[in-house]
């Protein structure tokens, strides 16, 4: 029986699929219909079937019967004329292949930010910038209003989007026109809607966006939104910087308070007296940091694991600087680990726990150290890399531990020459085709189901899976995206169907 489906749906290939009245016949030619399936019907797991008249393939007879798509399990299966269900005859991958090339349900997803999660992502739509959301979560921070599994990448946020942030429990964005809307789980107040009650759809933070409006405070207009665990921040136009949230001991609202609450956005007043304005902000679930492009960085936050790099492992409940020798353009925070990228992209800092930043052993780098491609330090020479030609393009590191007492760690550095990964690799989250953990010099993303042209802009490392937007700037520095890769753990969704087995290597999202 498998031989016979394998046929029939290599037949397929060869036919012609066409959508009408919620149903895709497929034929040899627009008028002679080989079997129809009913789209009506895919939300009842028995019943998305394509039905199959007696025909002959290759010279075998087959019996009258239906393929079906089995929602629970994510296969394909065959049902005889009793009804009686095959087991799975086909993988996920496969019925994704079937359903998204060959039917033309979904298409490929071009996406031009993402933020992984604990199995969940968000994501910037490259074609129409609006935020997409997948995967599954206990506490709401899909944004879909639900703590169901969501399988595909859904639409919950229209409006064009400047920035969004996904922490374990809860998500934040700020829009283009620069107002600002979170959601999730709201223990402490981390969500700024003035309480602690928690949120299940996107919902307008107080205070931000093009202009004033009455009856309510003014921030101004937000262009950046960063979330740790139990925090959320707002970088506004004009360099300020709000949270909300738990001081708790790690003193995340960078206020110099290490207890109580903040419901609704506090201005971190330190940063008013910086010149030039901050520029950027970034979190994980302990830390966190803004930069102003200069060769200085402001941290605050958990310095367990000399995460904060400023030569103590103590908490820093104001913002404290740190200062390097070049300038800096972006800033990565992890929850053991730091990254800042030099302004000429030929080289990184890093500090940190140093099993997690690829300096090899369980000691703590507490101080910044440049690392330059291709890691002539490391006795590392990448020949993909050429310091000449390519050029860094941005730093990520691990924001959310897998558990409260995790010790994982790693980090992506993307460059024009492809992405290079170190860390622990805990269910191939790294995409080095493997779950080999990385703690001495850096391994590189696999590109076995990547195009040979494929570019690099930006990852996003979460606890089990990453995500990985491609593309390239043309003549005018625009940017121009392909499609977006996942790789990790896939139980979850947490980069969509059809994929529900675990990927070591990077595979294509679709929508």
């Amino acid at each position: 029986m498998k031989k016979y489906i394998e046929q029939i749906l290599a037949l397929c290939l060869s036919l012609t699929c066409i959508i009408s009245n919620a149903q895709i016949l497929i034929s040899e030619d627009a008028g002679e219909a080989r079997g129809v399936l009913d789209l009506n019907n895919r939300t009842n797991p028995k019943n998305l079937g394509l039905v199959l008249p007696a025909v002959t393939v290759n010279d075998e007879p087959a019996a009258l019967g239906t393929i079906l798509y089995d929602n629970e399990k994510n296969c394909i299966k065959y049902s005889d004329s009793d009804g009686v269900l095959s087991d799975c005859l086909l993988s996920s991958i496969g019925v994704g292949r079937v359903s998204n090339e060959v039917l033309g349900i979904g298409s490929k997803f071009q996406i031009k930010q993402a933020s992984a999660g604990n199995n969940t992502t968000l994501v910037i739509g490259a074609h129409d910038e609006a935020v997409y959301s997948v995967g599954s979560t206990s506490s709401y921070n899909t944004g879909l209003g639900t703590t169901n599994p969501v399988k595909f990448f859904t639409l919950f946020f229209a409006e064009p989007t400047a920035s969004v942030s996904l922490s374990s429990t809860h998500g934040i964005l700020a829009t283009k026109t620069g107002y600002v809307y979170a959601w999730g789980s709201n223990t402490n107040g981390r969500i700024g809607m003035g309480s602690v009650a928690n949120v299940g759809l996107p919902s307008l933070v107080a205070g931000f966006g093009p202009e004033e409006e009455e009856d309510n405070p003014y921030y101004g207009k937000a262009i950046q939104v960063a979330s740790s665990g139990a925090n959320s921040y707002i970088l506004t136009e004009d360099g300020r910087v709000f949270s909300m949230g738990a001081a708790t001991t790690y003193g995340l609202n960078g206020d110099g308070l290490t207890s109580g609450n903040v419901t609704t956005p506090k201005e971190i007043t330190f940063f008013s007296s910086i010149t030039p304005k901050i520029t950027q902000i970034s979190a994980s679930e302990f830390t966190a940091g803004a930069s102003n492009g200069t060769n200085k960085i402001y941290v605050w936050g958990a310095g367990a694991y000399s995460a904060l790099g400023t030569g103590k492992n103590t908490v820093e409940p104001a913002p404290k600087e740190v200062t390097f020798l070049k300038d800096i353009k972006q800033i990565a925070m992890g929850y053991r680990a730091g990254l800042a990228l030099v302004e000429d992209g030929k080289s990184f800092y890093v500090w940190g726990a140093k099993a997690n930043i690829s300096l090899g052993n369980s000691s703590y780098q507490s101080t910044p150290i440049e690392l330059g491609l291709p890691f002539p330090e490391l006795g590392l020479p990448f020949p993909e890399f050429d310091p000449a030609t390519d050029e860094i393009l941005s730093v990520e590191a691990s924001r959310i531990p897998y558990s409260s007492t995790a010790t994982e760690g790693g980090i992506m550095i993307t460059t024009t020459a492809g992405i290079f990964v170190s860390g622990t690799n805990r269910t191939g989250r790294l995409g080095t085709g493997n779950t080999d953990n990385i703690s001495s010099g850096f391994g590189i993303l696999s590109t076995v189901n990547i195009p040979a042209d494929t570019k690099f802009l930006r990852a996003s490392l979460g606890v089990g899976h990453s995500i990985i937007v491609t593309g390239y700037k043309d003549g005018s520095g625009e940017e121009v995206y392909t499609d977006g890769f996942g790789v990790g753990a896939a139980s979850y969704r947490p980069f969509g169907s059809p994929y529900i087995e675990t990927q070591h290597h990077p595979v294509v999202l679709y929508k």
